[in-house]
C-alpha cells in the first residue's frame, strides 16, 4: 500500500476529529475520511483507477488496517484479483468497521487551523457557508447557515464518492443515476 495514502489517512482522521484508535465504517473510510475527490486532489491520482488500487491495497494491508469481518477480506482480494478491479462492491460492506492497527499517531489538537489541514477542498475558508460566506456558528453537529439557510454538507455519489451539485440526476464523473433518498 502506498504511504502517502495511509499517512492522508492519519491526516483526515486527525481533521475530522475521528480517534485514530476508534473503529470506522467502510462507508465512512470512502466517503468521508478517503473520498476520491480528496484524494485525487492530495495525492494527484490521474484516474479512478489508481484510486481504485490504492483503496483496495489500503483495505488489503494487514500490517497497517485491520478489518474485522472475513467476507469483506475475502472480496477485496477477489477483487484485486480482477483485470479492472472497482470499489463498487464495497456496498455491501458498508457498516463493516476497520481500525488502524498499533501505530503511534499523535493526537490531534482541540482547534485545527486551516494552515494544518493537508488540503482544503473548498475554496472557502473553514467556518464560512459554502454559498454567502458568512461566518458559522461553532456549535457541535450544526449543518445549516444560520443566514441563508444553506445545508453545508455537500452530497457525494455513493458510486465514486465525488461530490454532487444539488440538482444533478447523474454523477459527472462515474455517470450513475444520484439516488436522492441517500443524500445527506
Amino acid at each position: 500500500m502506498s504511504q502517502r495514502m495511509f499517512n492522508l489517512l492519519r491526516e483526515r482522521m486527525a481533521s475530522e476529529r475521528v480517534g485514530l484508535e476508534e473503529p470506522v465504517t467502510v462507508a465512512e473510510l470512502s466517503r468521508r475520511l478517503l473520498p476520491y475527490h480528496a484524494c485525487r486532489d492530495a495525492l494527484q491520482f490521474a484516474t479512478k483507477a489508481e484510486y481504485d488500487a490504492e483503496m483496495l491495497d489500503l483495505l488489503a494491508d494487514d500490517d497497517r488496517l485491520e478489518v474485522g469481518e472475513s467476507r469483506l477480506v475475502e472480496a477485496v482480494r477477489e477483487e484485486s484479483r480482477r483485470p479492472e478491479p472497482g470499489l463498487r462492491f464495497l456496498q455491501r460492506f458498508a457498516a463493516s468497521e476497520v481500525r488502524l492497527r498499533n501505530v503511534d499517531i499523535p493526537r490531534p489538537p482541540d482547534r485545527l487551523a486551516v494552515s494544518d489541514l493537508p488540503f482544503v477542498l473548498e475554496s472557502k475558508s473553514v467556518g464560512e457557508c459554502r454559498t454567502c460566506a458568512n461566518p458559522l456558528p461553532e456549535i457541535e453537529g450544526a449543518r445549516y447557515c444560520p443566514a441563508c439557510g444553506t445545508d453545508q454538507v455537500i452530497p457525494t455519489c455513493s458510486g465514486c464518492g465525488s461530490e454532487l451539485d444539488e440538482d444533478w440526476r447523474y454523477c459527472a464523473l462515474c455517470g450513475i443515476l444520484v439516488d436522492r433518498d441517500q443524500l445527506t
